[in-house]
């Protein structure tokens, strides 16, 4: 079967998916990425059917604890790792050529693990809340319960190639009533790699864009991740946007081979249309001492700074809580340095802030929940199923790969990926001399490396859900566009 893709190749160019069915026996199914031990070279052709999606989403499901020990690289591989190291150093590495070796990656698209959303029914209440403060921290809580994937401790994903995409849907655990949200993405550039997505709650008027860009370079001590990410989040009950910029990150523990993330510097969520902004602050790791996690932050008015509403306190991998100001907070002189005994009382309140209980006291007898890490979602990912997905969806492209890494095959799964890479290479060639024309995304528009606000999802309103076929949805929008003259089309390999 063929799909018509936007622009001539927009369908990234895969290798023909094997028919041969995967052993539905192998013990390899149950392994974690986490815990990958990529050692067998056997060169025999690994699959990945659609039968492998249960057992992936159980893999997938392990990793979402925040408690597991990170991978480390093993002694077997120390030599090559450290090859690479020297062979990537002061260097930006996503615009080497250098293939990252399979040992520290994990069997999944970057695309896939990205779309991963944390606490998503905080995206769903948010049109729900009363007041544009309380409506402002409803988005906090969006940017903080993602910045929990940085405790998940996992590998490298897989770079996706350029018009890669992937399809989800979030639903209540508990409610089957609930809204549900789903989730279209794409890899709308490849150099620099820049991933885009779009989720949408029809039931509330809620959306949110999402364009993820990091860089990363290595130091000699660390990897530094340079973040210029950014959403915009709409409620159009409201009609008002929220634009959220994300911090930077350090990879830890290189030289150990022992990873740890660790976020710095600042985000921000502001709302226009409400004159509000929030800003946190990530203290920085120092070179010695005793690891950070700390932040702390405010919301003010985006036009005076020192109209304070109130403040934000306590840790990334903790608790996160917001404590509204006092009503006389805003124009009140400096005061006199407290005594001994306010401190001790201002310090044993603060204690209380590592309660498990979301509503906690503080030195302003009010504590807002924002970030609860130990808390549980109360919305599950449903990944559509490849079989449901056209060519391109990034369990098909990866297929072979994700299977060969996941039996333990480090020739098939090396061989499976060169596959991959070498068609997008080949098309990338056909483009640049002009024998096919440039990408265009199918689900986005604008420049993907103009900064916050510049791509814009275009897509269909509403999509199939996880029990129905991704790919006549995918092929009409597809074909109307390019009917409508913006692009031409072609048939996927």
């Amino acid at each position: 079967m063929t799909t018509t893709a936007v622009g001539a190749g927009a369908t990234p160019s895969v290798p023909a998916k094997p028919t041969a069915a995967a052993a539905s026996s192998n013990a390899a199914e149950t392994t974690t990425r986490a815990s990958l031990d990529i050692t067998d070279e056997d060169t025999s052709t690994a699959t990945f059917t659609s039968d492998d999606d249960a057992a992936y989403e159980s893999a997938r499901e392990s990793t979402s604890s925040v408690d597991h020990e990170p991978p480390v690289v093993g002694a077997e591989h120390k030599d090559s790792f450290f090859t690479f190291l020297r062979k990537i150093m002061g260097q930006d590495v996503d615009s080497l050529r250098i293939p990252v070796p399979l040992f520290l990656l994990e069997p999944v698209s970057n695309l896939e693990y990205l779309a991963d959303l944390e606490h998503v029914e905080n995206f769903v209440a948010a049109a729900d809340e009363p007041t544009p403060l309380a409506r402002l921290l409803a988005v906090v809580r969006v940017l903080a319960t993602g910045l929990k994937k940085g405790l998940k401790k996992a590998k490298k994903p897989l770079n996706p190639v350029l018009g890669e995409v992937f399809f989800s849907e979030f639903a209540s655990k508990a409610d089957a009533n609930a809204p549900v949200v789903q989730l279209v993405g794409e890899q709308v550039s490849h150099h620099p790699p820049i991933s885009a997505f779009h989720a949408s709650c029809p039931d509330r008027g809620a959306d949110v864009t999402l364009v993820f860009d990091l860089k990363a370079k290595y130091n000699g001590l660390s990897f530094g991740l340079h973040n210029d990410s950014w959403a915009r989040v709409h409620l159009a009950a409201h009609n008002e946007d929220y634009y959220l910029t994300y911090p930077h990150a350090t990879l830890a523990g290189v030289l150990t081979m022992n990873f740890t993330l660790l976020w710095h510097g600042s985000c921000t969520v502001e709302c226009p249309q409400t004159n509000l902004q929030a800003t946190l602050h990530f203290k920085e790791q120092k070179w010695f001492g005793r690891t950070s996690h700390a932040v702390h932050g405010t919301v003010h008015k985006i036009d005076d700074h020192k109209a304070v509403l109130g403040s934000f306190a306590g840790a990334w991998n903790d608790v996160i809580t917001f404590h509204p100001a006092g009503p006389e907070s805003n124009d009140a002189p400096e005061t006199a340095k407290p005594s001994k005994k306010d401190k001790k009382e201002k310090k044993d309140k603060k204690h209380k802030s590592k309660s498990s209980n979301l509503t906690v006291e503080s030195e302003t007898d009010l504590a807002i929940p924002i970030l609860a890490v130990q808390a549980e979602s109360e919305y599950a990912t449903h990944v559509i199923p490849a079989t449901q997905c056209p060519p391109h969806a990034s369990r098909n492209v990866w297929s072979a790969t994700m299977a060969a890494m996941r039996a333990g095959k480090a020739s098939a799964a090396a061989t499976a990926k060169a596959a991959v890479e070498n068609a997008q290479r080949a098309l990338a060639k056909d483009r640049a001399d002009g024998k096919s024309p440039p990408y265009v995304p199918a689900f986005f528009e604008g420049n993907p490396l103009a900064g916050r606000g510049s791509v814009r999802y275009i897509g269909p309103k509403r999509w199939p859900g996880r029990e129905m076929d991704y790919n006549a949805v995918v092929n009409e929008w597809t074909k109307r566009r390019g009917e409508a003259g913006e692009v031409e089309t072609s048939a996927a390999p």
